[in-house]
Protein backbone atom coordinates (compact mmCIF):
# COMPACT_ATOMS: atom_id res chain seq x y z
CA UNK A 1 0.00 0.00 0.00
CA UNK A 2 1.29 3.48 -0.31
CA UNK A 3 1.62 6.58 1.71
CA UNK A 4 -1.53 8.03 -0.30
CA UNK A 5 -3.61 5.15 1.38
CA UNK A 6 -4.48 3.89 -2.24
CA UNK A 7 -5.14 0.45 -2.98
CA UNK A 8 -2.88 -1.94 -4.58
CA UNK A 9 -3.79 -2.74 -8.12
CA UNK A 10 -4.71 -6.48 -7.45
CA UNK A 11 -6.91 -5.01 -4.72
CA UNK A 12 -10.79 -6.68 -4.92
CA UNK A 13 -13.39 -6.74 -2.99
CA UNK A 14 -14.35 -9.86 -0.01
CA UNK A 15 -18.01 -8.46 0.59
CA UNK A 16 -20.23 -6.69 -1.87
CA UNK A 17 -23.74 -6.64 -0.66
CA UNK A 18 -26.68 -4.28 -1.89
CA UNK A 19 -29.82 -3.16 0.30
CA UNK A 20 -32.59 -0.53 0.09
CA UNK A 21 -33.09 1.48 3.31
CA UNK A 22 -35.74 4.52 4.22
CA UNK A 23 -33.86 7.29 5.50
CA UNK A 24 -35.98 9.72 7.67
CA UNK A 25 -33.84 12.69 7.78
CA UNK A 26 -36.21 14.58 9.93
CA UNK A 27 -35.85 13.08 13.05
CA UNK A 28 -33.31 13.35 15.89
CA UNK A 29 -30.08 11.01 16.10
CA UNK A 30 -31.85 9.82 19.42
CA UNK A 31 -34.99 8.95 18.02
CA UNK A 32 -33.34 6.88 15.61
CA UNK A 33 -31.34 5.27 18.08
CA UNK A 34 -34.49 4.30 19.82
CA UNK A 35 -36.12 3.14 16.64
CA UNK A 36 -33.02 0.55 16.04
CA UNK A 37 -33.75 -0.97 19.01
CA UNK A 38 -30.15 -1.41 20.24
CA UNK A 39 -28.80 -2.89 23.18
CA UNK A 40 -26.30 -0.83 23.63
CA UNK A 41 -25.13 2.84 22.33
CA UNK A 42 -22.30 4.98 22.72
CA UNK A 43 -23.23 7.92 25.35
CA UNK A 44 -21.92 10.49 22.20
CA UNK A 45 -23.86 9.15 19.63
CA UNK A 46 -26.22 11.79 20.54
CA UNK A 47 -27.82 15.12 18.95
CA UNK A 48 -25.31 17.73 19.93
CA UNK A 49 -21.89 15.61 18.45
CA UNK A 50 -23.92 14.46 15.24
CA UNK A 51 -26.08 17.54 14.48
CA UNK A 52 -28.89 17.17 11.56
CA UNK A 53 -27.81 17.23 8.17
CA UNK A 54 -27.61 20.00 5.77
CA UNK A 55 -29.79 19.81 2.34
CA UNK A 56 -31.44 16.57 3.26
CA UNK A 57 -34.68 15.76 2.19
CA UNK A 58 -37.12 14.92 5.12
CA UNK A 59 -37.26 11.29 3.72
CA UNK A 60 -35.58 9.09 1.00
CA UNK A 61 -35.46 5.71 -0.12
CA UNK A 62 -31.56 4.93 -0.92
CA UNK A 63 -29.79 1.53 -2.63
CA UNK A 64 -26.83 1.16 -0.15
CA UNK A 65 -23.83 -0.81 -1.48
CA UNK A 66 -21.95 -2.01 1.65
CA UNK A 67 -18.39 -3.11 0.70
CA UNK A 68 -15.97 -4.99 2.53
CA UNK A 69 -12.13 -5.56 1.33
CA UNK A 70 -9.84 -8.72 1.50
CA UNK A 71 -7.02 -7.21 2.17
CA UNK A 72 -6.50 -4.33 5.22
CA UNK A 73 -6.68 -1.14 4.15
CA UNK A 74 -6.57 2.66 5.12
CA UNK A 75 -9.54 4.79 5.47
CA UNK A 76 -7.71 7.35 2.62
CA UNK A 77 -7.93 3.96 0.12
CA UNK A 78 -11.75 3.47 0.67
CA UNK A 79 -12.94 6.96 0.20
CA UNK A 80 -10.79 7.12 -2.68
CA UNK A 81 -12.03 3.89 -4.03
CA UNK A 82 -15.74 5.37 -3.33
CA UNK A 83 -14.95 8.17 -5.38
CA UNK A 84 -13.56 6.41 -8.36
CA UNK A 85 -17.13 3.75 -8.00
CA UNK A 86 -19.26 7.53 -7.93
CA UNK A 87 -19.91 6.36 -4.20
CA UNK A 88 -20.06 8.61 -0.75
CA UNK A 89 -19.94 6.69 2.60
CA UNK A 90 -22.98 6.83 4.12
CA UNK A 91 -24.20 9.23 7.01
CA UNK A 92 -24.01 8.29 10.58
CA UNK A 93 -28.44 8.76 9.79
CA UNK A 94 -28.19 6.24 6.84
CA UNK A 95 -26.05 4.08 9.06
CA UNK A 96 -28.79 4.03 11.85
CA UNK A 97 -31.65 3.04 8.70
CA UNK A 98 -29.19 -0.18 8.23
CA UNK A 99 -29.30 -0.95 11.84
CA UNK A 100 -33.16 -0.25 12.35
CA UNK A 101 -34.13 -2.25 8.60
CA UNK A 102 -31.37 -4.61 8.47
CA UNK A 103 -30.71 -5.41 11.74
CA UNK A 104 -28.54 -8.91 10.91
CA UNK A 105 -26.52 -7.29 9.24
CA UNK A 106 -24.37 -6.03 11.95
CA UNK A 107 -24.68 -9.41 14.03
CA UNK A 108 -21.72 -10.55 11.57
CA UNK A 109 -19.72 -7.44 10.80
CA UNK A 110 -19.13 -4.19 11.72
CA UNK A 111 -20.62 -1.35 9.49
CA UNK A 112 -18.54 1.88 9.78
CA UNK A 113 -19.99 5.26 8.29
CA UNK A 114 -17.02 6.84 6.70
CA UNK A 115 -19.65 9.99 6.15
CA UNK A 116 -19.67 11.18 9.79
CA UNK A 117 -16.90 12.39 12.21
CA UNK A 118 -17.10 13.32 15.55
CA UNK A 119 -14.19 14.99 17.02
CA UNK A 120 -13.31 14.97 21.37
CA UNK A 121 -12.14 17.60 22.78
CA UNK A 122 -8.48 16.45 23.01
CA UNK A 123 -8.74 16.21 19.34
CA UNK A 124 -8.84 12.27 18.39
CA UNK A 125 -11.40 11.91 15.73
CA UNK A 126 -14.45 8.73 15.74
CA UNK A 127 -16.38 7.23 12.92
CA UNK A 128 -20.16 5.49 13.95
CA UNK A 129 -20.22 2.10 13.50
CA UNK A 130 -22.46 -0.54 14.20
CA UNK A 131 -21.42 -4.10 15.59
CA UNK A 132 -23.02 -7.06 17.35
CA UNK A 133 -23.21 -10.95 17.81
CA UNK A 134 -26.37 -13.22 17.97
CA UNK A 135 -27.08 -12.21 20.98
CA UNK A 136 -26.79 -7.98 20.86
CA UNK A 137 -26.60 -5.06 18.65
CA UNK A 138 -25.31 -1.68 19.39
CA UNK A 139 -23.72 1.18 18.14
CA UNK A 140 -20.24 2.91 18.62
CA UNK A 141 -17.55 5.08 18.29
CA UNK A 142 -14.14 3.95 16.25
CA UNK A 143 -10.82 6.03 17.00
CA UNK A 144 -9.86 7.45 13.25
CA UNK A 145 -5.97 6.48 13.24
CA UNK A 146 -6.06 2.99 12.55
CA UNK A 147 -6.22 0.41 9.12
CA UNK A 148 -9.49 -1.73 9.25
CA UNK A 149 -8.46 -5.37 8.76
CA UNK A 150 -9.01 -7.51 5.91
CA UNK A 151 -11.27 -10.55 6.98
CA UNK A 152 -14.46 -9.03 6.45
CA UNK A 153 -15.04 -7.67 9.64
CA UNK A 154 -15.45 -4.50 8.87
CA UNK A 155 -17.73 -2.91 5.52
CA UNK A 156 -18.21 -0.31 4.60
CA UNK A 157 -21.76 1.18 3.86
CA UNK A 158 -22.22 3.85 0.80
CA UNK A 159 -24.44 5.61 -1.62
CA UNK A 160 -24.10 6.00 -5.23
CA UNK A 161 -23.85 10.33 -6.30
CA UNK A 162 -26.21 10.89 -8.70
CA UNK A 163 -25.40 13.77 -11.02
CA UNK A 164 -28.17 15.74 -12.11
Amino acid sequence: MSDQGSLPTNHSRALRLIIQAHIRYYRSISEAVISGAYDWASKDINDANFPKEAKKPDEDDVIIECIGFDQEVKTEAVLLQFNSDGLRPVTIMELLAIGEHHPEIQRTHQLVSLGSIWERSNGKKYYPYLAGDETRRGIGLYWIGKSWREDGCFIFPAVREYVL
